[in-house]
């Protein structure tokens, strides 16, 4: 997911994605928490210019219960952190499913 307003670095972006992690990928800035949820401080999530999740957490995000997924989260960034992080608690996947820092070097603002 890219903001409107971000260019992307594509040669450094695929050099990263060609040498990280297939499954459970979920990069950017993700330094953020929630302060003002029920979820407060209980997950990090990435903000900014963009972040990349992999194909197979994305279908684990689309295979949630509606129960889950049909919550109020003030921010669209803060809520797909909130789904990777209900993934994450659903098939007890090992920590790190982020890796911080990787979206602030592939997206900049314009």
């Amino acid at each position: 997911k890219v903001d409107h307003d971000t260019l992307i670095d594509l040669p450094h972006m695929t050099r990263g994605l060609i040498s990280s992690q297939r499954d459970n990928f979920y990069t950017g800035n993700c330094k953020k928490k929630l302060l003002s949820t029920p979820w407060k401080r209980t997950f990090s999530y990435c903000l900014g210019g963009g972040y990349v999740l992999s194909r197979d957490l994305v279908v684990k995000i689309a295979l949630l219960e509606k129960e889950v997924t049909q919550v109020a989260i003030p921010y669209e960034d803060g809520y797909a952190g909130y789904l990777v992080w209900r993934v994450k608690t659903r098939y007890n996947l090992p920590e790190p499913i982020q890796q911080p820092n990787y979206g602030s070097v592939c997206c900049k603002y314009t």
